[in-house]
């Protein structure tokens, strides 16, 4: 059975990849002023790519409990931490996204759909922070 969740991932993944992802950091640049210095010579098409990848991992970690998505998500977090990315800034990452996903489905966004993202998004962001525990990660 397909959650709603997953149905959600399957539209994003439907569309162009950095779509959803352009539409994302617009949002939370303009939303989180503080979170742009972080971003400072990145090239955001290709960090868009890479959001729609980390929204994949997002999902498995939350349904399927993959130890594999789960590491990914402390290693994350640990690059996160080593860039010196504070942990205040992930319920505003976590609110932009809801706010982006509302856009992208539109009339089919919900309560329920967006409890569901709340849910594995907190999720993840648990595992991303236990990363910040580690000073030095290897992979």
């Amino acid at each position: 059975m397909t959650t709603r969740i997953q149905q959600s991932l399957h539209a994003i993944l439907a569309c162009p990849r950095q779509e959803l992802g352009q539409l994302f950091y617009d949002k939370f640049l303009t939303n989180c002023p503080d979170a742009a210095p972080f971003f400072a010579g990145l090239d955001l098409k290709v960090q868009a790519k890479v959001l729609i990848n980390s929204l994949q991992v997002v999902v498995a970690c939350q349904f399927n409990q993959y130890p594999a998505a789960e590491s990914y998500l402390v290693v994350l977090g640990n690059r996160h931490h080593r860039r010196n990315i504070p942990p205040s800034l992930y319920p505003q990452f976590r609110e932009a996204m809801l706010l982006t996903l509302a856009q992208f489905h539109g009339d089919q966004w919900n309560d329920e759909l967006e409890a569901e993202w709340r849910a594995a998004l907190d999720r993840a962001t648990e595992w991303m922070l236990s990363g910040y525990v580690v000073d030095h990660m290897t992979y």
